[in-house]
């Protein structure tokens, strides 16, 4: 694994498995041992601790369609990343197959959506991408583990 550290201190993130190092931010802590968790602010050990509610949502547009999506994906999470108890609103598009993407949204609860679709934006987004779509789009709902 590698770290990205400076003493006790480090920066980046890692990952968790077993006894091997979580590394959030500028702090670290250890995956098995709680005693270690004091070294984390309070927000950090929120966010480490706290169950995150995503969207995946799959997307199709029709031969030709594939650059105004991919204009109206990246307008849409620059706006959507600032609404509240957003974690983060992600886009991908499939290298093989570029008429499918992949939205990924994260949220703080489930009823964080709510702030998204107050924003004014989402009542654009959606008529403005349906012409485009070959087929619905398909959201699935997780919980993150």
């Amino acid at each position: 694994m590698t770290s990205l550290s400076s003493g006790r201190r480090c920066i980046g993130r890692i990952g968790l498995f077993g006894s091997r190092p979580l590394i959030l931010g500028s702090h670290h802590f250890a995956a098995s041992s709680p005693s270690h968790y004091h070294k984390s602010s309070p927000k950090q050990l929120y966010r480490h601790a706290r169950m995150v509610y995503t969207l995946i949502c799959h997307a199709e547009v029709k031969p030709g369609c594939e650059q105004k999506m991919v204009d109206k994906l990246r307008e849409a999470a620059a706006i959507y990343k600032k609404d509240r108890e957003t974690i983060d609103w992600l886009v991908h598009q499939d290298e093989k197959e570029p008429t499918k993407f992949a939205i990924v949204e994260r949220f703080e609860h489930e009823s964080s959506q709510k702030y998204h679709l107050e924003n004014p934006y989402w009542a654009t987004f959606n008529p403005a991408v349906e012409p485009w779509l070959a087929k619905p789009i398909q959201i699935l709902r997780f919980n993150e583990l």
